[in-house]
């Protein structure tokens, strides 16, 4: 049994050191990036049926909110950056909103709604995968800032977003 979970434990950290993790610093404070491939196997667009959280809120859940917010699950297990603390299997993606107040929210919501639709057809076709960014920033915590070494706090991560918008590169904002 010792064995087994040695095993285990050294395919996530080697599959952990294979991700690059990208770092933004912005009026000094340091937000962490990574890209990753969603995939039918690896995460959800509905809750799974798995998942177990008692403050599970069911109007988020598999709708694409006007406002632009949408969930989706990843399996724990295949997440690159380890969360000692989620016990109930799956990390919860969420894009934010984006104020109907901002000039060009429209734009913002659009993009957002495709990068949605596609999710949808690939995991209606159970093929396929789509790389996304995801922001790590605030549920992490950072245990070796030279390589760097993160954990995950919560079960929760964003899509990287700025002033509303999602940004689908991990390089500095443009």
């Amino acid at each position: 049994m010792k064995l087994i979970c040695l095993l285990l434990l050294s395919a996530s950290a080697c599959r952990a050191e294979d991700t690059r993790i990208f770092q933004n610093t912005v009026s000094g404070r340091t937000f962490y990036h990574l890209l990753f491939k969603l995939t039918p196997t690896n995460s959800s667009l509905t809750v799974p049926s798995s998942y177990k959280n008692p403050l599970y809120r069911t109007e988020d859940v598999s709708t694409f909110d006007p406002s632009g917010l949408f969930e989706i699950y990843i399996r724990a297990s295949d997440f690159p950056v380890p969360s000692p603390g989620c016990n109930g299997g799956w990390i919860i993606l969420r894009m934010g909103s984006t104020d109907s107040a901002d000039p060009d929210s429209r734009a913002k919501t659009e993009a957002k709604k495709a990068l949605w639709q596609s999710l949808q057809a690939m995991y209606t076709s159970k093929r396929g995968s789509i790389e996304v960014v995801i922001e790590l920033n605030p549920y992490v915590r950072v245990i070796d800032p030279v390589i760097p070494k993160l954990e995950l706090d919560y079960c929760n991560v964003f899509f990287r977003q700025a002033f509303g918008a999602y940004i689908p590169y991990a390089s500095p904002l443009k």
